[in-house]
């Protein structure tokens, strides 16, 4: 496996402070300017061939060119290949889940011994793999840079993760990690 190279255009980066925009307009921007690549992301790890393949691509974190998803190209490569070789193993077990919830535990619990690995990283893994086998979200885990966004609007103090009904209404209208993803986006800008 070719060294990790950073995504082509990245896309969660945090944005300079500036003139304060509604929350109606950041997520209408958000709209415009990310779905699509969010939805293209689990659009490729739904269609995997195989759950080796889209284990590989989830723990690598990588797309079909190489490139690695922006959140995970400083993970150093010998703790995602771990990870590969845990959840392949594992790998009769995601089925198990019945749950997103449950899903994202066990990928805690699996890969919370490995260095490096934290916990926007599961969660990531986690959503990639839940879309292959079927799974999404039904909570808006609070890790990183979701963790802010979420703080910014007095949201999820001492919370692992925020439902639906804890949003304030314009942001009831994205899906919960659609929400996930608003959050890192502009958590500068809330």
């Amino acid at each position: 496996m070719p060294p990790c190279r950073p995504a082509k255009p990245p896309s969660c980066r945090p944005k300079p402070p500036g003139k304060k925009a509604s929350l109606d307009a950041l997520i209408a921007e958000f709209r415009t300017k990310h779905l699509k690549g969010i939805e293209r992301e689990l659009e490729f790890f739904r269609t995997r061939p195989s759950i080796e393949v889209a284990i590989r691509h989830a723990a690598t974190a990588t797309d079909e060119d190489g490139y690695c998803f922006d959140h995970q190209f400083r993970i150093l490569r010998a703790a995602r290949l771990q990870a590969a070789a845990i959840l392949t193993s594992a790998k009769s077990r995601f089925r198990a889940c019945a749950s997103f919830h449950e899903l994202h535990t066990l990928l805690s619990d699996l890969l919370s011994p490995v260095p490096g690995l934290g916990e926007l990283y599961v969660y990531d893994t986690a959503l990639r793999l839940g879309t292959y086998v079927g799974l999404a979200p039904d909570f808006v885990y609070l890790h990183a840079g979701t963790r802010e966004g979420a703080r910014a609007l007095g949201l999820g103090r001492g919370r692992a993760y925020l439902e639906l009904h804890d949003l304030p209404g314009p942001l009831r209208a994205l899906s919960v990690d659609e929400v996930e993803s608003f959050f890192c986006f502009y958590k500068a800008l809330l």
